[in-house]
């Protein structure tokens, strides 16, 4: 499914910055000239990009009952997790 969703979503450019989670995430990747974001901020906003450049990035979680079908997808790219007391810890090292 991964790898079907990577190869056929497409959106528009204008649709992909519209989205507040993807300006955020990514358009700092876009400023640094980074691509593909650079390329896709450059575009116009009809042209058609494939959002999802990584299969493997694109977890698929399935959950909930026969009441309302709801789904979301993204390809977050989180890194290591760290544990709530290992970062107060810190956070109270530095005097924050």
């Amino acid at each position: 499914m991964s790898a079907w969703l990577s190869k056929n979503v497409e959106v528009t450019a204008g649709t992909y910055w519209g989205n507040g989670v993807n300006t955020t995430a990514t358009m700092p990747l876009a400023f640094q000239g980074l691509d593909p974001y650079a390329t896709w901020r450059k575009a116009p906003t009809d042209t058609l990009i494939k959002p999802f450049t990584n299969a493997k990035a694109i977890q698929i979680v399935v959950a909930g009952g026969k009441i309302q079908t709801t789904w979301f997808v993204t390809d977050f790219r989180f890194g290591r997790g760290i544990l709530i007391d290992d970062w107060k810890y810190q956070w109270n090292a530095d005097g924050r």
